[in-house]
C-alpha cells in the first residue's frame, strides 16, 4: 500500500511540474564575429547582428559589453590582425539601443547548415564611440548575453548556452607591439625567500598584456639551478612594469648569480643576461615599546599658587589701612 501511495505522489508530482518546465535554452548571434571597419579617433559607427535561439519561448536578454581577448586572433580571416592588436579595453566605448531587449518568435522557422531550427530572432543595435585618444591598431570586444524570463511568465529556463558575439574594428594609425628588459634585480627579501623583479617597458603605440616573464638562474658552472616565472599586467606605451616573483635561497651561498630573463608579449620577446645578488636578509627591528613615566605633580605649581595669593592679601590688607 505504501509503494502505491509512493508511486501515485511521484506521478502527480511529475504532472504537477511539466507545464513549468521547459527545455535547455540556447542562444546563439549571427554572425558571432564580425570585422566592422575603420573608425577614426572622436568619430563612432553604428553596428548590427541577429540574436537567434532555437527556442520558441518568449524572453528577455540582457546585453553587456565587455572587454574582448586575443583569441579571435586564432581564426584564419583574423590571423593576421593580431600583429597591430591593441589589448586596450574597448567595453566602455559600446552603446546599446535598447537594454534588455525581447527575443521574439521568428515570423518563419529556418533551418541552419548544421541541421538545428531557428524560432526566435531578433537584430540587435549598438553603437562604438572611439574616444580622440585611442590607441591605434585593432580593437576587439564582446557582447555577452543574460537570458530571463518576461515579466509574468510562469515557467523554468534552463539555459544550455549562450555564446557572446565579437566584434573588431581598427583606429587608423601606426601601431606597435613592442617592449624592453631593462634590469632583473633582487629587491625585498624575507626569511629565505627573495623578490626579483624584471624592469620591462612598453616601447610600442598600443597596449599589451605579456605571459609571465621568465627568469633562469645559473650556478658558477653554467647549470640551470631555478626557473622562476613573474607576475604579469597590462601594460600601456611607454609604461614601465615591474613584473614580480618570489625566489627560495634556503639552500644557496650568498654572492653573484648568472640570470637570464624573457618576456613574451605573443607577437614577439625579449630577454635579457644579467647578475643577481643573493644576500642575508637583514633582521626584523626590535617592537617598539611605549614606557609610561610615573606622574609627578609639579609642586611648583603650587609655590606659585601661594606667592599670588599672598601678594593679593597683602595688597588688600594694605588699602584697607589707607
Amino acid at each position: 500500500m505504501i509503494k502505491a501511495e509512493l508511486v501515485l505522489l511521484t506521478l502527480f508530482l511529475f504532472v504537477f511540474f511539466i507545464p513549468f518546465s521547459r527545455a535547455q535554452l540556447t542562444v546563439g548571434v549571427s554572425p558571432p564575429a564580425l570585422y566592422v571597419g575603420e573608425i577614426e579617433p572622436g568619430a563612432y559607427k553604428i553596428v548590427n547582428f541577429n540574436l537567434i535561439t532555437s527556442s520558441e519561448d518568449v524572453f528577455l536578454v540582457s546585453l553587456a559589453s565587455v572587454k574582448g581577448n586575443i583569441n579571435i586572433f586564432n581564426h584564419d580571416e583574423y590571423k593576421d590582425f593580431i600583429l597591430n592588436y591593441s589589448e586596450e579595453d574597448v567595453s566602455s566605448w559600446v552603446e546599446f539601443n535598447s537594454n534588455p531587449v525581447e527575443l521574439k518568435r521568428a515570423d518563419e522557422k529556418l533551418t541552419t547548415k548544421a541541421g538545428s531550427t531557428i524560432t526566435g530572432a531578433r537584430e540587435i543595435t549598438f553603437i562604438i564611440h572611439v574616444p580622440k585618444n585611442a590607441e591605434p591598431g585593432y580593437h576587439t570586444g564582446k557582447i555577452n548575453f543574460d537570458p530571463r524570463a518576461p515579466p509574468g511568465y510562469g515557467g523554468m529556463f534552463t539555459i544550455e548556452a549562450v555564446i557572446p558575439f565579437t566584434y573588431i574594428f581598427k583606429v587608423p594609425g601606426v601601431a606597435v607591439r613592442g617592449g624592453k628588459i631593462f634590469d632583473v634585480v633582487s629587491s625585498d627579501c624575507s626569511g629565505k625567500n627573495l623578490v626579483l623583479e624584471i624592469f620591462f617597458r612598453n616601447t610600442g603605440t598600443v597596449t599589451f598584456f605579456p605571459n609571465a616573464g621568465k627568469v633562469e638562474i645559473f650556478d658558477r658552472r653554467n647549470r640551470t639551478i631555478d626557473t622562476l616565472y613573474t607576475s604579469t599586467d597590462y601594460i600601456r606605451p611607454g609604461e614601465m612594469k615591474r613584473l614580480k616573483t618570489v625566489w627560495n635561497v634556503e639552500d644557496l651561498a650568498l654572492g653573484s648569480y648568472d640570470a637570464s630573463s624573457r618576456v613574451d608579449y605573443v607577437t614577439g620577446s625579449v630577454s635579457k643576461k644579467s647578475t643577481v645578488e643573493v644576500y642575508e636578509c637583514p633582521s626584523a627591528p626590535p617592537t617598539a615599546k611605549v614606557i609610561e613615566k610615573a606622574y609627578a605633580f609639579p609642586w611648583w605649581v603650587l609655590v606659585v599658587i601661594v606667592i599670588i595669593i599672598a601678594i593679593i592679601y597683602l595688597f588688600l590688607k594694605r588699602q584697607r589701612y589707607e
